[in-house]
């Protein structure tokens, strides 16, 4: 009988061996997939916020053109009005100095409402 028992004791020892090899095996896989599936679960978080960057870079670069041709609009629009402004200076200079130089006899009677306002127009009021 003590062979028997010492068969049984070597089939328990040998099957426990091969239970707790498993077993490491079992956990070695478990982990490893824990592993892998935290990486995954991290790889698509990133792949994530780089499309919302992807797409926010975007939006931003559509803003920056239409800010770009705005402002391209205002500057052009600014320099027809500085144009403008020149003409009518130029044109306000000629004006004056065409009255400046005319002979007195030229001049005559005005309405007092009218003198007023070629005075305060002589005095800086439509300086350009």
């Amino acid at each position: 009988m003590p062979a028997l028992i010492s068969i049984v004791l070597s089939f328990i020892r040998g099957r426990a061996a091969q239970l707790v090899g498993v077993g490491v095996l079992v956990a070695a896989l478990a982990f490893g997939y824990l592993y892998v599936s935290r990486l995954q679960a991290q790889l698509d978080a990133a792949e994530a916020r780089a499309a919302n960057a992807t797409a926010a870079a975007a939006a931003a670069e559509a803003a920056l053109a239409r800010a770009q041709r705005d402002h391209e609009r205002a500057i052009a629009a600014l320099e027809a009005e500085r144009a403008a402004a020149e003409a009518r200076a130029a044109e306000l200079r000629e004006a004056r100095r065409q009255v400046d130089a005319a002979p007195e006899a030229a001049d005559g009677p005005v309405a007092p409402v009218l003198r007023d306002a070629l005075d305060a127009l002589r005095q800086g009021g439509g300086d350009a």
